[in-house]
């Protein structure tokens, strides 16, 4: 499921920042090495910076950030390079 339909679910997003949280999870699933969109751990990068977004937070670098320490507590390495 791509991210945009998870982002027009939610409803709460204006065009411009469902671009900023496209932006973010791509860049997300870059470092992470992922580019099946349909698996389950692109789903769950797309509802944490959902998640992330809803609190408010619109830097892309930030929201990236905040899924890849998510991942880190949960096990799974970055395999691309975290250095923006």
């Amino acid at each position: 499921m791509p991210i945009r339909a998870v982002i027009e679910d939610e409803g709460v997003f204006t065009p411009e920042e469902t671009e900023v949280l496209i932006s973010a999870f791509e860049d997300t699933l870059r470092h992470v090495g992922e580019s099946n969109r349909s698996d389950t751990l692109s789903l769950f990068v797309a509802r944490q910076i959902i998640h992330a977004a809803s609190g408010g937070e619109r830097d892309p670098e930030k929201l990236r950030n905040s899924v890849l320490s998510v991942l880190s507590v949960l096990g799974h390495r970055a395999s691309g390079n975290t250095e923006s």
